[in-house]
């Protein structure tokens, strides 16, 4: 966090240059919670669609809706978490268009 100086030893830094050394971690940091809130506003969204089609998770419309996305072979299937992660970004989406949606 300071810099160093001869013998390895480090001076605190102070003032402005101090505000910018911690930057960084607070970009870090808004970016993480930035992108818990997308995923929580994707999972609202994902469970507003499964009360859509009444939780009939084995209905024609999820049914569509995972063959368009992955195909009719479940062996062809990329794994469960590579899966689960598209859903969710699929959830992300449809929620980001509904915000472009509302202007």
């Amino acid at each position: 966090m300071g810099e160093r100086r001869r013998g390895g030893h480090e001076r605190a830094v102070v003032g402005a240059s101090a505000q910018r050394a911690h930057r960084p971690y607070a970009a870090i940091v808004r970016h993480w919670i930035t992108a818990r809130i997308d995923d929580l506003r994707a999972l609202w969204q994902l469970l507003l669609l499964l009360a859509a089609v009444r939780f009939r998770f084995r209905g024609p419309y999820l049914r569509w809706r995972r063959e368009t996305a992955f195909g009719h072979d479940p062996e062809r299937w990329p794994p469960a978490r590579e899966r689960r992660r598209a859903v969710l970004r699929y959830g992300a989406w449809v929620s980001r268009m509904k915000r472009v949606r509302r202007w």
